[in-house]
Formats: C-alpha cells, sequence, structure tokens
C-alpha cells in the first residue's frame, strides 16, 4: 500500500466532520399537520441515548441498544406485537473492516491478527461514529426477539427468544408477521437457518412450524414474504436445496464441530412437499393448516420466475429473493431481487426489481404472467421500471391502485467503500434516490415522486401503512450513516490524499499549459514522486499519537517531490505538423478549465460552503465525466498526433482508478452535506399529495428509517429503525380515536380509573397531557394555556412546517395535471428542484434542562456583574 492504512482512515476522521453525539434530551412530544406525536417508548430518553423500547429489567440495557428495528408488527386484542432485528449496520461494517485489517496484520507478521483486528476495527468505527455504534462484534452473538406492547398502557413483555443460538447458529431477526386463524406468525431470518415461528396470543405459548437449514454458507437462507390470501396463509423461502438428511455428505473444509450443529439444526427442518427439493433458490408455499406439514404446498419456484430471483449473500440486497407478497384486485403479486454477483470475478450487476401476478386456478394450481422484469419474455414494464439502482419493490395496496415503493441497495455500496475503495455505487444510489409509483387494476403504472420527495438521502420507501383512510410512508435515510462511512476504506483511500489530488492536477495543467504555449516542443515533466512506508502502529491508539508526524513527513515528502519534478529537463518531440487549431486549442482551454472547476469543488471551503448554506453546489462527478468526454473525443488525439507519452503521463496521473475513486467520494460528500438527517414519515389523503409528519426522525438524526406501522384504535403506532441506541416506539393519532381495551385494567393512560395514569400528570389520575386547560399542558410551556398548533411557515420540531408534497414530472396523474403540483415546503420538492432536506427546529429541551440553562445563564451573568464591580473598585483605588 502507498499510504498506511491508520494514517488514511485517522486523517479522513480528523478533516471531515464525524457524526454528531446526540444531544440528550427527554423527547418532548411533537405535533404536525393536525396530528400529536409522542414517543411511548422510554420517553425520559431522546437521541443519543438507549432505548430498545423493552424495560431494561427484562434483557439489560445493551440488549436493548442492539434491538436496532422493530422489523415487524402485528396487532392481537389489547397488544401490539413487535418483532425485532440484532444489530445489523454495525455488524456490517465490524465484519468488513475487521476481514481487511486480518488480512494486514497477517501479511504484516503480526501475533493473533484476527484478535487484534477485531479489537482496531472496533476502535476505529467509535472513533468514526463518536461512540455511536453497539459494537459490532456482538452482531453475531444475535439475540432478537418477539415482544409485545399493551397499546393503552404501554407495559412491554417479552414473548420470545430463540434458545438455539450458539456459535454456529445466528439469528437476524424477525422480518415479517401477519395473524392467520387467531394465530401469530412471525418469519425468523437466520444463518444457516431460518423459521417461521407460530404463537398462540391468549397463551404466548410458540411453536415452529416451517424450518430450512443451508448447507452452503453463500446462500441467503430466509424467509420474508408473508400474507393471506383467499383463507390461505402464503410463504416465500429460499433454500440452497441441501438434503437435511445428508449435510455434507460430499465432504466440506469446514471445522467438525461446525459440521456437527448444522446436522443438528437441519434434522429438525420440516419436511413440506416438494417436487424438485434439491433444486436451489426461492419457493412460494401455501397452506390451510401451518401446523400440519402434508398441508403445506409448492405454488412457485426458481423456474417459475425464469431463474431470476437472487439467493446468494453476494447478490443486492444479501440476496432478497422474493421480496413482497400482497394480494390486489384478486391476483397476488409477488416483487422480487434480481441483481447479482458474478462469483468468479466478484462484479454486482446491479438491475431493478421485477414483480409476477399469480391467478389461483380451480385445481390448486397457479398461473404466472410476469409484469416488471424481463421485457423480451412478456413482462410489460422494464426491470426496476427503469431503474437499475432500485433493486427491491416495496409493495402496498391502497385504494384503487397497488403502491410500489423504491427500494436501493446503499448498504452493499457501502460493502464495496470497505471492499475496494470505490464510491460510485453510492454516488449512483444518491444521484437516484427512491422512487414512487403506483399501478390501476389495469396495470397501468404513474409515476408519482422520483426524487426521493426531495431528498438523495432517501434510499427506501421502506413500509406503508393506511390509518383513518390516509396512506403513510416510512422512509429510510442513508444521511446519518454515510456522513460517518464517507470517511472511512479500507486503507487505501484511493491511493492518495487530497493535497496529491490536487497536486495532480497541477501537474497536469502545466502540461497542457506547456503544449498550448509551444506545441511542437510540450515539455514532459516527470511524475511526482511517491513514498513507501512500512505500517508500525499497532493500535488505533498509537496510530491517533502519530497522525501529525505521519502527515507532516507526506507533506514533506510531497513538496519535495513537486520541486524535483519541475527541475527536470523537458522531453521534447520531433514532432513538426503541430501547430493546434482552434478547435483543439478551445478543447484544451476546456480541460483546463475543468481541472480548475474539479480542484475547486474539491475544496474543504467549497464543501463546508455548501453545508452551511445547504444548496446543492455544482456536481464534481459531473465536470470530471465531462472531462473524460471531452479528453477522450477531441485532447486525446491532439495528444497521440503530437505525443503519445504526454497522453499516457496525463492518464497516469487523473484518469486511473485512484483519482476517479477519489473524485466519486467527493461527489458522494458534498452530496450527503446537504443531506437533513433522519428518516421522513409521509402521509397523504389522495395517495400523490404528500405532506410529512417529520423530515428528521422525530427530531432523532439516529432514527434512520420508519420501519413498522401499527394502526390501532388508540392511534398508528410506529416503530423506527435506529441502529445506533435500539429501536423506538411512537404514536400518532388525531384526535378521532376511540380506544376499546378487551379486558378491564387496561384503559388508556391518562382516564380516571386508578392505576392507569399516564405518568407525569399535574394531578393523580386526572389529567390528560396536550389538553388546553389550566395545568395540563405540554412539557417545556412557561405558563398554563401557552400551547400554539404549528402554523404553516412555521418551525416545528418534527421538522416539517406544514408543507405539501405532490409527485414530480412526467406521467399524468389521476387528477389530470402533469405530474402533481408542490407547494413550497422544506424537503418535499419535485425531481427538477435541490435535492435537499430543511433544517428545522430541533426537540425541545425538558424543564430540568431549561433549569439548568437558567442556572448556568445565572451563574455567568453574576461572574460578570462581579468582574465589572471589581474593575470599577481598583479604578477608584487607583485614582485615590
Amino acid at each position: 500500500m502507498k499510504k498506511r492504512f491508520f494514517q488514511l482512515v485517522l486523517t479522513a476522521v480528523l478533516s471531515v466532520s464525524c457524526v454528531a453525539t446526540g444531544v440528550n434530551v427527554s423527547a418532548a412530544p411533537l405535533s404536525s399537520e393536525g396530528y400529536s406525536i409522542e414517543k411511548v417508548s422510554h420517553p425520559e430518553r431522546g437521541a443519543g441515548e438507549t432505548d430498545g423500547i423493552l424495560s431494561f429489567d427484562a434483557m439489560g440495557e445493551e440488549s436493548n441498544r442492539n434491538q436496532s428495528y422493530v422489523w415487524s408488527c402485528v396487532e392481537h386484542g389489547n397488544y401490539i406485537y413487535l418483532g425485532t432485528c440484532w444489530n445489523p449496520i454495525s455488524g456490517i461494517y465490524y465484519r468488513n473492516l475487521k476481514n481487511n485489517l486480518t488480512k494486514l496484520f497477517q501479511n504484516r507478521g503480526d501475533e493473533n491478527p484476527a484478535q487484534k483486528a477485531g479489537t482496531v476495527a472496533t476502535n476505529i468505527l467509535n472513533v468514526v461514529y463518536n461512540g455511536n455504534f453497539p459494537d459490532g462484534a456482538t452482531s453475531t452473538n444475535g439475540t432478537p426477539c418477539i415482544m409485545r406492547v399493551n397499546k393503552y398502557t404501554y407495559e412491554t413483555e417479552v414473548v420470545y427468544i430463540e434458545k438455539e443460538s450458539s456459535a454456529f447458529v445466528n439469528w437476524n431477526g424477525y422480518r415479517m408477521a401477519v395473524e392467520y386463524n387467531g394465530k401469530l406468525y412471525f418469519a425468523c431470518a437466520g444463518f444457516p437457518t431460518s423459521r417461521l415461528l407460530q404463537i398462540d396470543p391468549e397463551t404466548n405459548e410458540t411453536k415452529v412450524v416451517m424450518q430450512k437449514t443451508a448447507e452452503n454458507s453463500g446462500f441467503a437462507n430466509g424467509i420474508r414474504g408473508l400474507t393471506v390470501m383467499d383463507g390461505k396463509l402464503l410463504v416465500s423461502l429460499a433454500t440452497d436445496g441441501a438434503d437435511p438428511d445428508n449435510m455434507f455428505a460430499s465432504g466440506s473444509q469446514l471445522p467438525q464441530a461446525y459440521q456437527n450443529a448444522i446436522k443438528a439444526m437441519a434434522k429438525k427442518d420440516v419436511r413440506y412437499k416438494d417436487a424438485n427439493p434439491r433444486m436451489q433458490g426461492v419457493r412460494l408455499l401455501s397452506t390451510t393448516n401451518p401446523e400440519d406439514v402434508d398441508s403445506w404446498s409448492v405454488i412457485a419456484n426458481q423456474e417459475t420466475f425464469d431463474n431470476l430471483p437472487a439467493c446468494w449473500i453476494r447478490d443486492s440486497i444479501n440476496g432478497g429473493g422474493l421480496w413482497d407478497l400482497v394480494p390486489f384486485n384478486g391476483s397476488l403479486y409477488v416483487s422480487m431481487v434480481t441483481g447479482k454477483t458474478d462469483a468468479t470475478t466478484g462484479v454486482n450487476h446491479k438491475q431493478g426489481f421485477a414483480v409476477y401476478r399469480g391467478d389461483p386456478k380451480e385445481d390448486g394450481t397457479w398461473n404466472w404472467t410476469p409484469i416488471i422484469g424481463d421485457t423480451s419474455k412478456g413482462a410489460k414494464y422494464e426491470f426496476g421500471l427503469g431503474k437499475k439502482e432500485s433493486c427491491a419493490g416495496n409493495l402496498f395496496a391502497y385504494g384503487d391502485h397497488l403502491y410500489i415503493g423504491g427500494y436501493n441497495d446503499p448498504m452493499l455500496d457501502l460493502a464495496e467503500i470497505g471492499n475496494a475503495g470505490d464510491f460510485q455505487s453510492l454516488y449512483e444510489d444518491l444521484k437516484n434516490p427512491a422512487c414512487l409509483n403506483r399501478m390501476d387494476k389495469n396495470e397501468n403504472i404513474e409515476l408519482i415522486n422520483d426524487d426521493g420527495f426531495g431528498a438523495a438521502s432517501t434510499q427506501y420507501l421502506w413500509r406503508f401503512s393506511e390509518y383513518h383512510g390516509k396512506l403513510l410512508i416510512g422512509t429510510f435515510d442513508i444521511a446519518t450513516l454515510a456522513s460517518g462511512f464517507t470517511q472511512l476504506t479500507d486503507g487505501s483511500l484511493l491511493e492518495m490524499t487530497p493535497e496529491e489530488f490536487s497536486q495532480k492536477m497541477t501537474y497536469v495543467k502545466e502540461l497542457l499549459q506547456s503544449l498550448k504555449k509551444t506545441p511542437s516542443g510540450a515539455a514532459l515533466t516527470a511524475e511526482e514522486g511517491t513514498t513507501e512506508e512500512a505500517v508500525t502502529e499497532d493500535t488505533v491508539e498509537d496510530a491517533q499519537e502519530n497522525i501529525q508526524e505521519n502527515t507532516d513527513a507526506d507533506n514533506t515528502a510531497d513538496q519535495a517531490a513537486t520541486e524535483a519534478a519541475k527541475d527536470q529537463e523537458a522531453v521534447v518531440t520531433d514532432n513538426t505538423n503541430a501547430e493546434l487549431t482552434d478547435t483543439e486549442a478551445a478543447a484544451i482551454d476546456q480541460m483546463l478549465d475543468q481541472l480548475d472547476e474539479i480542484e475547486t469543488l474539491s475544496s474543504d471551503d467549497s464543501q463546508t460552503a455548501a453545508y452551511t448554506q445547504r444548496t446543492k453546489p455544482s456536481d464534481i462527478v459531473d465536470v470530471y465525466l465531462d472531462m473524460v468526454n471531452n479528453y477522450n473525443k477531441y485532447v486525446k488525439p491532439i495528444l497521440n498526433r503530437l505525443n503519445p507519452d504526454l497522453a499516457q503521463k496525463i492518464e497516469n496521473n487523473v484518469f486511473n482508478t485512484a483519482f476517479h475513486h477519489f473524485v466519486y467520494y467527493l461527489g458522494c460528500s458534498n452530496i450527503i452535506h446537504t443531506q437533513e438527517k433522519g428518516c421522513d414519515v409521509l402521509i397523504s389523503s389522495d395517495g400523490v399529495n404528500f405532506t410529512t409528519l417529520t423530515r428528521n426522525g422525530f427530531g432523532d438524526i439516529y432514527n434512520h428509517g420508519g420501519r413498522a406501522f401499527i394502526p390501532t384504535d388508540n392511534g398508528l403506532f410506529l416503530g423506527m429503525a435506529n441502529p445506533f441506541w435500539g429501536t423506538q416506539l411512537w404514536r400518532v393519532t388525531d384526535g378521532s380515536e376511540n380506544p376499546t381495551p378487551d379486558k378491564p385494567g387496561t384503559d388508556k393512560p391518562g382516564t380516571d380509573k386508578p392505576g392507569t395514569d399516564k405518568p407525569d400528570t399535574d394531578k393523580p389520575g386526572t389529567d390528560k397531557p396536550d389538553t388546553d386547560k389550566p395545568g395540563t399542558d405540554k412539557p417545556d410551556t412557561d405558563k398554563p394555556d401557552t400551547d400554539k398548533p404549528s402554523t404553516p411557515g412555521t418551525t416545528d420540531p418534527s421538522g416539517t412546517n406544514n408543507g405539501t408534497t405532490s409527485g414530480s414530472t412526467g406521467n399524468n396523474t389521476s387528477n389530470g395535471q402533469n405530474g402533481a403540483t408542490t407547494t413550497a415546503s422544506p424537503k418535499t420538492t419535485n425531481a427538477n428542484r435541490t435535492n435537499k432536506k430543511s433544517t428545522n427546529g430541533k426537540v425541545k429541551t425538558s424543564d430540568n434542562n431549561r433549569m439548568i440553562l437558567y442556572t448556568v445563564s445565572l451563574v455567568l451573568s453574576l461572574m460578570i456583574a462581579a468582574g465589572c464591580i471589581y474593575t470599577i473598585i481598583s479604578k477608584r483605588r487607583k485614582n485615590r
């Protein structure tokens, strides 16, 4: 490597602002668009503090923090049942870093390279994210759970934790849930085993009714799709086709203990009927009695879907397979992930999602028709509806339409950054944020929005719900993750520092200027020198102590190399017919201007200005690609005519992989700087024009996703995705709720019945929060009766300003407009407007924090007054 691993990592960390530490204030109630919004899980805790919904007594605070998402949900009786996902994101980063560092330490000859790599990987993530990530090392020891929350009292309890965890069996969490015939079913994703778990909500007894174990460690063995149609439970899964009775029969290099553990799990697999059990790929199963293995039947498989589903961990979305199952207009619509990675080259071929329509026949078989996918095989629309970045399609039936939410795969992009220092895929995702389409009953599809509703960082339109006739969408926002991770690569950071990046452009500009001045005698200066440095740091702490010394040494070497290059004699060509035409001179001038613009856009000042002003700067990648086109079309032929060696010198400097990667790195950084962190929650009464309940994760930048909606008679509950401090549960109400508990003793908080009041009211058992009567005001108000509703154009803690977002350009909408209109609102723009988020108010501080601020201000005022008095007395003494 040209530069030391730790130096580059820490230089990036120190030169670009890291993810901010949480504000550590309680989550005050919010309001937006006539809705009241409150945090019901640990409301005394705010951003940057552990949540995880459960009482900390249940599993421990560290376990709560690792319950990262509410990944699935279902309502039953007085309860909402929630399935969690265990520490998915820091685990990905940790494993990538650890793998790369292990190779580095092995090559260096260190003892215990894997152990040392794990320690250093943890330290690096702590530096990059200011300690806001849980320990990635715990990601392989997953203990996700199923909990239930009383929707009236908010009391929580653990219902189920996987009991068969071991060093060889890893459980990721519960990705889908549904109620069927009075029982609850949760799809558990894990490796090498995935399960469908049945829960009896009357007794909380559990039973595994479907299980598949994979033999191949590279196969994405998982259960995801889950729905009910025509009185049947439908389940999608993927299988590597392994024979559960003969696992590893052909031999394996895996440790024997691992093989034994997998064999033991496979013995418990459910043996459903399958005409081709050894086929690798997806299965779509149907049953009327999940507890009866003989009732399960395969209604579709990998061949049914033209071998499109991607099922290997190396593929898009870690092998998403069959993604969503949604009944609509009497048919079943199935979306699937199709992007695959070449097993030999490791190159990922991004490809948009596909959708098939299934129609059951009287004999129990199904007809399948491609709707989105391979048009040569009959699909009406191309993959991803024309966007290769849209790797999956999230489906939801609302009114007379099937909504299709785009789902990019930035997590695969982040892995590319860690493995190869390649930011291009992330950049392309940011330039093509998640889009929203809808399909009518005649399968005509119209585009509603194609700019992430005004935010490049909106990478998923993740989950949908309907509440009181309105459509809601929760998004995934990558700004918080990317703002830290774009600082971090596998150690090569594109083989250059920012100083070297600028130096290379200066070098090329000097060559072009020389060519322009004396085309028949163009000067070739030598490339700047390079220095090979050995990695000597043992830990990140050592690297931090030596960072300044190493950087100074590099700068000195670079300066010396530049001076040496300028002192070298010119190499003059013997070309005779070497005069430039006006067109050629203009092409060289244009390339010089493009190099100047790239250098300007790569400066810290340019990025800081864009961040401060929340403006969209000129896109450095666009300028770079224009320069590449100009060079190949005009400048390179000139150089080949005058001096081919000069062309090679230029290409070695600004058209190599390192320069290319660095430009895309800067392109990502410039975009992320303009984005407001935290997920969005969108709401619409017509499915076309959207307003926002939040633009910033309800005031918490670590809430990067609105993942699970649970409409109930006591409000709409929303489970957040927060991989930093643990999932949260919020409640949205519009005032029309009519809670009707099934049993006594579970009344809504704030009623007159003893023992059921919500804490923190002014009088025991009486007051209800957020009313206008004295003594019942929202927290953080100074006087009774001073609360005012939000009005358009005013700052709102939810980060909304009550704007309206509509569909973007292109397709005609149902109201006859050429794209719906958009009223002015932060982060609610159409495709022709700047991709940026608003920077509205933060969550209010609590009364305690106000008192602290007041006390600090008072002390400072007294100190200033005392100083003034002291000065006056001193002057009087001198005058005497």
